[in-house]
């Protein structure tokens, strides 16, 4: 996720938009702070068993600042 993070940094855009899914054995709290508080965000439900989709979208907020 950081390698990722950091591509994303590097990368020109003038606006970044961001589809975004979960399993249920990731520690979420760290990997949002990780996130870019600036991007539009798309969270996704994977067709498995181990998904994670919160049952209210506000649930998930990535950092700001």
């Amino acid at each position: 996720m950081r390698e990722v993070i950091g591509q994303i940094g590097i990368t020109p855009h003038e606006r970044l938009h961001f589809v975004f899914g979960l399993v249920n054995d990731k520690e979420i709290g760290n990997i949002l702070q990780m996130l870019p508080g600036d991007a539009t965000y798309y969270f996704c439900k994977a067709d498995i068993p181990r998904d994670l989709m919160p049952q209210n979208s506000g649930t998930w907020q990535p950092a700001t600042g």
